[in-house]
């Protein structure tokens, strides 16, 4: 399996668990995974995937906050991504950032009035900020130091707490491994995600940024014992009790995550479907545990028949409301996803002439979203 491959595993194993978690009214499976076959085709290309990682990290960075600090930080961030993840093609890529920097600069406005709203010290560390790290596991090329100062450069845009930028951080290490090897044993991603997390902290410490430096032992600490508690449980063990609020404790989400992605191809399906008849967070588990499981495995082994409710129509006009005014309830990665990949396709048309039948045009008629209709966010 090459790395194109598995970084769309990874990506769409976000957008899948997340669809999952949370279903809407829509294709049914063999028609979205028909629509997903097409764009494969597609995101094979790595100039494509590098320049889209651009568009789907700052969209998500305000999806999972809501809050964007400004055009300024906007348009640093898009720069840093185009630097980091394809560094000798920075200037042809620009041009795929646009888009997702208008969407979030028309949200700053509605959100923020115009201001330029600051951080502060959260009071609790939050799960379901992890997954915006995952673009950054992708810069395989770039050295370590360079992709954890990308990570807590990002990081500090949406969290300051140092809980929840640690287990980005770990995250990030993690998936970079798998990366590297599919066939990492579980101690050895542990390991992984543990050594950046703890660089992030020296980090952080070493800056004392904030409000920081004086919750980073603790941070430290809750992450050691609770890798350790999950490095050595079978994942359904490890799913949320009622007792257990895990939106408030991301390193067992982080571990629960990293332990289902070492489950059997053949068993994903059920497991999926394990999380998310467990409620609790399912919503914040199921996109993390999936995607670093398409990480390993790739697109081909992702459970395509769970997700039945997937619909372009229907997350387009959700994301067209929280432009003007009003906030979804929840981060939906899948929207961006589509988005993106909707973009991809259009102009795979345009350039390699993909034959789709005429079956698939009319089994997925709403599936596609038009470059033009992206511009009129």
């Amino acid at each position: 399996m090459d790395k194109i491959d598995a970084m769309v595993g990874g990506m769409l194993g976000l957008g899948l668990g997340d669809a999952a978690a949370w279903p809407l009214a829509g294709l049914p499976s063999n028609n979205l995974q028909a629509a997903c076959q097409q764009h494969f085709e597609v995101t094979k290309k790595p100039s494509w995937l590098h320049g889209a990682l651009t568009s789907w990290t700052v969209m998500n960075l305000d999806s999972m906050l809501y809050r964007p600090r400004g055009r300024k930080y906007i348009d640093d961030l898009a720069m840093r991504v185009h630097l980091l993840v394809a560094p000798q093609n920075g200037d042809a890529l620009r041009g795929n950032a646009p888009a997702a920097k208008n969407i979030l600069r028309q949200a700053w406005k509605n959100l923020c009035n115009g201001d330029d709203p600051r951080l502060a010290g959260e009071k609790e560390p939050r799960a379901d900020l992890l997954a915006s790290g995952l673009p950054w596991s992708f810069a395989v090329d770039n050295s370590e130091s360079q992709v954890l100062e990308a990570v807590l450069d990002s990081g500090m845009l949406i969290s300051r707490h140092p809980r929840t930028l640690a287990c980005i951080a770990f995250y990030v290490g993690t998936a970079r491994t798998i990366l590297a090897d599919p066939q990492t044993p579980l101690a050895d991603l542990f390991a992984a995600g543990s050594h950046f997390a703890e660089l992030a902290l020296n980090q952080l410490q070493n800056d004392k940024v904030g409000t920081l430096s004086d919750t980073i032992d603790n941070a430290r600490t809750i992450l050691q014992v609770e890798m350790a508690i999950a490095q050595n449980q079978d994942w359904e063990t490890l799913l949320p009790t009622g007792g257990i609020d895990i939106r408030l404790v991301p390193e067992k989400a982080l571990g629960l995550a990293l332990a289902f992605s070492q489950i059997n191809p053949n068993q994903v399906l059920n497991g999926l479907k394990t999380i998310v008849e467990n409620g609790g967070a399912c919503d914040v588990i199921a996109p993390l545990a999936m995607s670093l499981f398409g990480l390993r495995n790739g697109k081909d082994h992702l459970p395509f028949a769970l997700v039945k409710q997937v619909r372009s129509g229907v997350l387009l006009e959700r994301r067209v409301r929280a432009l003007f005014g009003k906030r979804p309830p929840r981060a939906e990665p899948w929207v961006y996803l589509e988005l993106m990949l909707s973009d991809w396709h259009q102009k795979g048309i345009a350039e390699e002439e993909l034959e789709i039948t005429r079956e698939e045009n009319e089994a997925v008629p709403e599936q596609a979203i038009s470059r033009e209709q992206l511009a009129l966010l």
